[in-house]
């Protein structure tokens, strides 16, 4: 069985629209849902998928957990939550509940706007500390995971985290965005 670990669902003709993409990304700004999934991955033996939750808001979450509900193609979801918030713990609670929540996903976004890499530098220089850190710890005890969309200039608070928090799994995505050029990737891509 091949499970894609990694895609993003979205209907960009819900009423209240979608912050992702942008109707400006002509080739992604379009309806992406299980029957689009399974068109492109079934005849590649990929018969399943984790969602990868690409937008900040919270009832996205729910959105997609009850797309999830009657679609056996999602077998997992990594949803959106914003740590050191204080809504963090009883949306955690909420949508834990659901045996497809899988855990969260940080970097894309800060309280529902797209970061700027200003702001995604003072996020992950952030990561261990105490009221992210109370929030993450809730995450291990619920035995979920931690996506985190990083850079390899951005990693070194992923890595303070991974060292305070040992017990949580942690996921980079896109592989800490490394240059694939065919070239070797660069000295602080490897290093980090």
């Amino acid at each position: 069985m091949i499970v894609d670990t990694h895609t993003h669902f979205y209907d960009t003709s819900r009423p209240q629209g979608v912050p992702w993409p942008s109707p400006h990304h002509e080739t992604l700004f379009r309806p992406v849902l299980p029957e689009h999934f399974r068109a492109v991955a079934e005849s590649a033996g990929v018969i399943a998928t984790v969602i990868v939750e690409a937008s900040p808001l919270v009832e996205d979450n729910q959105w997609i957990l009850d797309l999830a509900e009657y679609d056996t193609t999602i077998v997992g979801v990594v949803g959106h939550l914003d740590p050191g918030h204080e809504e963090f713990a009883p949306n955690l609670e909420r949508f834990s509940q659901n045996q497809l929540f899988r855990g969260i996903r940080v970097g894309a976004f800060e309280s529902g706007q797209e970061m700027n890499s200003e702001l995604r530098a003072d996020f992950f220089d952030n990561l261990a500390s105490k009221s992210m850190l109370r929030d993450f710890e809730l995450l291990a005890a619920k035995d979920l995971e931690l996506d985190t969309l990083v850079g390899y200039d951005h990693i070194e608070g992923v890595i303070e985290l991974a060292k305070a928090l040992p017990q949580l799994r942690i996921v980079v995505n896109h592989m800490a965005h490394a240059t694939i050029d065919g070239r070797e990737p660069g000295s602080q891509w490897v290093e980090a």
